[in-house]
C-alpha cells in the first residue's frame, strides 16, 4: 500500500505543480483574474482543492481502515470552505462576510464532530497538562 500511495502522491504533486505553472495561462484563457487589477490568477485554490481531493480519494481506495473511520466530515468542511473561496473569487465578497461564514461553518463542524476539538495540551518537557474544556 505504501508504494501505491507514494505513486499517487507523486502524481498528485505533479498535477498541482502543473496547475500552478499554468495558472496564468489558464486564468488568461478563461478570464479568471481578481477584479482589482493586480493580475492575480484565481486558480491557486483550485489546485490545492484538486490536491486534497486526489489525496482523499486515494486514502479511501488504498486504506481499508480509512473507510471504517468516518472522515467524510473533513471532506465536506474543505469543500464548503473551497466553495466560499470560489464564490468570493467570482463575486468579490467582503472579507468580513467570508471570514464570518467560515467561522460559523467551523463552529458547526466542531459542535457536530467533537473528535477534532482540543480538550487538553500536554507538555512533556514540563510534565504539565492544561485542560481546555471550558475554552
Amino acid at each position: 500500500m505504501d508504494l501505491k500511495f507514494l505513486i499517487i502522491y507523486l502524481i498528485n504533486l505533479t498535477i498541482v505543480n502543473f496547475v500552478y505553472l499554468k495558472s496564468k495561462l489558464i486564468s488568461s484563457k478563461f478570464g479568471l483574474y481578481k477584479k482589482n487589477g493586480d493580475n492575480t490568477p484565481l486558480v491557486g485554490g483550485l489546485g490545492l482543492f484538486i490536491f486534497f481531493l486526489i489525496l482523499y480519494l486515494s486514502l479511501i481506495l488504498l486504506d481499508g481502515n480509512f473507510l471504517k473511520i468516518n472522515k467524510s466530515s473533513i471532506f465536506i468542511l474543505v469543500l464548503i470552505i473551497f466553495l466560499i473561496g470560489l464564490y468570493d473569487d467570482l463575486k468579490e465578497v467582503s472579507y468580513v462576510f467570508r471570514l464570518m461564514f467560515i467561522y460559523i461553518i467551523l463552529i458547526i463542524f466542531l459542535n457536530i464532530n467533537e473528535d477534532y476539538l482540543i480538550s487538553y495540551l500536554y507538555f512533556e518537557s514540563l510534565n504539565k497538562t492544561f485542560l481546555l474544556n471550558e475554552y
